[in-house]
């Protein structure tokens, strides 16, 4: 999978990665919350829960949610934020 940005939203709580879908048809977000100290608790980042969950579902489906999961992490991890728990 490749990862074509991350981004972060400090202020909503979010970080997220977009990747292609399948076959190259456009693109998926995936998405995971920040708590408050801007951090990614990652047993505990609502990735399958509300807002979170519903973004996540497809590339979920397809990609596999450790795939996804670790992508996301990964990243955030390069752009300097604290991934809690792995």
């Amino acid at each position: 999978m490749d990862v074509l940005s991350f981004d972060t939203d400090i202020e909503e709580g979010f970080a997220w990665i977009i990747v292609p879908q399948k076959n190259g048809e456009g693109t998926w977000t995936i998405q995971c919350c920040l708590n408050n100290n801007g951090e990614i608790i990652a047993g505990d980042c609502g990735a399958n829960e509300g807002i979170c969950g519903d973004n996540n579902e497809a590339p979920f489906d397809y990609w596999g949610e450790n795939r996804c999961m670790t992508a996301l992490f990964k990243n955030a991890r390069s752009a300097g934020i604290s991934v809690i728990g792995l």
